[in-house]
């Protein structure tokens, strides 16, 4: 009966032996994973923190765009404003997929952490106080992890709706452009009408006087003829009359009636014309000489 007993309570203790070494077995991996989950999620915290900072960054840049679109409508600041609404656009949907993360990892670190807190209970000693520790500490960083990502996804709505007031500055600075563009080249269409217009009117014009200018050039050459001819017959009746005359008193009087029509015409645009014709009768008046024998 003894030894039976003895037998028992010796089962009974390396049973006890076994489930303690289980238990602690199970702590410490509660524990591991605890810690692990732990690093996981601080990373996650500190990925989010630098997304959330983009964002920012992207909304500052963002509104000192849209300002210099408002401020100053040229192609360049429009071309900023866009620019910085794809750059706060990246921003917002790296923020988002960080806050997401951070949501996932803090919720499996908040599920190791009471996994953790439940193992060490179930022991005692050190290394249930060391489980029991990790567990909490998962559990706060889990809190704190949550925290962040609200933050974080606050602001990359913050930095989408930046994003799209600046491409919304973008176009509207683009359209007016365009606007100013379209006037611009009306304006400068209008003004190369009138100018053609205004063209074709002064060529109306210069071919009009040319027409008139070589009427009269006409007009001017049949009068330098005709008188001519009158000089000359003239003179063949003076040489008829006056055969006695001189040959050099005959040539001053034809000079002074060339001089009398160069002053009539020397004004003219056709100079020239009456120049020939005085010639012609110089030419006529030698002619008279010789055929009357002087």
């Amino acid at each position: 009966y003894n030894a039976t007993i003895l037998l028992n309570g010796s089962q009974k203790e390396a049973s006890d032996l076994m489930a303690r070494a289980t238990g602690e077995e199970a702590v410490l991996r509660a524990e591991e994973a605890a810690a692990a989950a732990k690093r996981e999620v601080e990373a996650a915290i500190e990925a989010a923190n630098i997304a959330a900072s983009r964002a920012e960054e992207s909304m500052e840049t963002a509104s000192a765009a849209i300002a210099g679109a408002r401020e100053d409508l040229t192609a360049e600041t429009a071309g900023k404003a866009s620019e910085a609404s794809r750059e706060a656009k990246s921003a917002a949907a790296e923020a988002f997929r960080a806050a997401e993360e951070l949501d996932r990892k803090a919720g499996i670190n908040a599920i190791a952490g009471d996994g953790a807190i439940e193992a060490a209970a179930r022991i005692s000693g050190p290394a249930a106080e060391r489980a029991d520790e990790t567990g909490r500490a998962a559990k706060e960083a889990a809190a704190a992890g949550f925290q962040v990502a609200d933050s974080t996804r606050e602001k990359a709505r913050m930095a989408d709706r930046a994003g799209d007031e600046a491409a919304e500055a973008a176009i509207q600075a683009l359209q007016q452009l365009m606007r100013e563009a379209q006037e611009q080249a009306r304006a400068a269409r209008e003004a190369a009408e009138a100018s053609i217009n205004t063209s074709k009117e002064a060529a109306a014009q210069a071919r009009k006087k040319a027409d008139e200018a070589g009427n009269a050039s006409q007009e001017a050459a049949d009068r330098a003829v005709k008188i001519a001819e009158e000089a000359a017959a003239e003179a063949a009746r003076r040489i008829d009359e006056a055969s006695r005359e001189s040959a050099e008193t005959l040539t001053l009087q034809v000079a002074k009636e060339s001089e009398r029509a160069m002053r009539n015409f020397v004004s003219s645009w056709y100079f020239v014309t009456i120049l020939l014709a005085v010639i012609c009768v110089s030419v006529s008046l030698s002619a008279a000489l010789i055929l009357s024998g002087w």
